[in-house]
């Protein structure tokens, strides 16, 4: 039972630390990646699971330890912190995911493999929210730039990508604001750039 609690603890340490540092490299743009796609806005799950667990962890080897020791006081000091301080950070950590949390329900990849597009929808709007990524490998990616597909009016299976160097074409079916009527329907191209010139 003491080498699985310690198991645990070890376990649920690294995933708490690990969460951490994936959302202090989101301050700075840098993505983890899992399947392919960003793990921000989601950091919070594996934050709360983490703490929650290495909290259980944690209570229940200072619980035993308690029961052992002359003076129980620091024991029982030291859980109801933890207790508090996992309560605080779940508190937290869930209504933050619930305003950051991020749906891509599309995505292109550049021949080279390079470059990768997530499309976001906007239920309010209809108008989808273009990101592009630089890839490092398949775990790991850097946010480049964003734009709004104005007009946008169609699928998203109708919505090509012409790469080209420092920057790409989006071009998708949508109004423009000449539109008069539902057959003024048209290509739209929407260029954004990922790349600083020198």
């Amino acid at each position: 039972m003491k080498k699985t609690q310690h198991i645990a603890f070890w376990t649920f340490s690294v995933l708490f630390g690990f969460s951490l540092f994936a959302g202090i490299c989101e301050l700075f743009g840098v993505s983890f990646c899992l399947f392919g796609i960003p793990l921000h806005g989601r950091l919070s799950i594996p934050i709360c699971i983490s703490c929650t667990g290495l909290a259980v962890t944690v209570v229940r080897i200072l619980k035993k330890r308690a029961q052992r020791a002359e003076n129980p006081l620091l024991y029982r000091l030291l859980t109801a912190g933890i207790s508090v301080f996992c309560a605080v950070l779940l508190f937290i950590c869930i209504p933050l995911s619930l305003f950051t949390a991020t749906s891509y329900a599309d995505s292109r990849l550049s021949a080279d493999r390079a470059y990768k597009i997530f499309f976001e929808e906007k239920a309010d709007t209809g108008e989808p929210i273009v990101h592009v990524y630089k890839r490092y490998s398949p775990f790991l990616a850097v946010y480049r730039n964003s734009a709004v597909l104005y007009g946008f009016s169609g699928e998203l299976s109708d919505v090509e990508v012409v790469w080209s160097e420092g920057s790409c074409a989006v071009q998708y079916p949508g109004y423009s604001e000449e539109a008069e009527s539902a057959e003024d329907l048209q290509m739209l191209s929407r260029k954004i750039l990922y790349e600083s010139s020198k």
